[in-house]
């Protein structure tokens, strides 16, 4: 929009004509009616009108007219800034909005990589624990399978045994075989096994304050022991229950401290009643140390000679 500046000149004047007095052209303008009009209906129609001629009128919207070009021009400024700082803030929103979702997938992947690390220690401390006990049960399961067998042999061949076929081979050939019987069978009966019995116990998930809350999952492994084929030990008789249970170094220092016990509790009588006397001291002290000594030099020269 260009708006000419300086004198207004008799072009701004409107050509057209009154529609009410068709030979008089229009030169007032009727502010009160916001309408152009003639020189007739101002003296008429609009007498008591606020009027002023359409040259002055023409002037005042000129005014007005370049306020609003100045208005307009400081409003598409104003838009282009708006729709930059728009395209701006689009801008940044998708590049924030890539960042965040970036930064999620991170943390999953590191939270599902934690998860997995867990999991997998578990795992492992699983075969651990089972692998310990699987060597056990395959070698007890060997030896059942050989002492099975050597007892389906002997059934098949006692029961194949006719009466002409007895004589005196046959009983040492079988009673070798019952020796044979009965070093397997010490290796099976009595024998235990341990069982896995595991519990896995996952941590609950919560969500709780906005936040994840996972706890803590528990893993565990209640062993039992498992005896297969139980067999009653023979009674043994004092003198063997002794024997297996009393040895050599165990006799040596019980008759070591009884000694030391003994000896200690004379010297303590004697300090008792004769007073606590140099000699009475150092004579205790020397004897605790012969006997501690003769029981650490015994217990010396025995490792020696097993080393040997």
């Amino acid at each position: 929009m260009k708006i000419e500046t300086g004198n207004v000149g008799p072009n701004l004047t409107s050509d057209k004509f009154c529609a009410d007095h068709k030979d008089q052209s229009l030169q007032m303008y009727c502010l009160t009616c916001d309408a152009a009009v003639c020189v007739t209906c101002v003296c008429e129609n609009h007498r008591k009108h606020n009027t002023m001629t359409l040259h002055k009128k023409f002037q005042l919207a000129q005014k007005h007219l370049q306020f609003d070009l100045d208005k307009l021009q400081l409003d598409v400024k104003q838009v282009k800034s708006a729709l930059t700082k728009l395209h701006d803030i689009e801008k940044s929103g998708d590049k924030s909005a890539d960042d965040a979702i970036l930064q999620i997938q991170e943390q999953a992947q590191a939270n599902i990589h934690r998860i997995h690390k867990q999991a997998d220690e578990k795992i492992d401390k699983i075969k651990e624990d089972r692998g310990k006990h699987l060597k056990d049960i395959h070698d007890y399961e060997k030896d059942l399978a050989v002492y099975l067998e050597q007892l389906q042999r002997g059934a098949g061949f006692l029961g194949d045994l006719q009466d002409e076929d007895m004589c005196i081979e046959l009983l040492s050939s079988f009673q070798k075989y019952q020796g044979v019987l009965e070093s397997t069978e010490k290796s099976v009966v009595n024998r235990k096994i341990k069982q896995n019995d595991f519990t896995f116990i996952p941590g609950k998930v919560v969500e709780k304050l906005g936040n994840v809350w996972m706890g803590k999952s528990v893993l565990k492994n209640h062993e039992q022991t498992n005896n297969l084929m139980p067999q009653d030990e023979p009674k043994k008789g004092m003198f063997k229950f002794l024997h297996g249970k009393v040895t050599c170094n165990g006799f040596l220092y019980f008759a070591v401290f009884l000694c030391l016990l003994v000896g200690v509790g004379q010297f303590v009588w004697a300090i008792g009643n004769d007073g606590a006397t140099l000699e009475t001291v150092a004579c205790a002290v020397g004897y605790c140390y012969l006997c501690l000594a003769g029981v650490f030099a015994y217990r010396k020269a025995k490792l020696s000679a097993e080393e040997s």
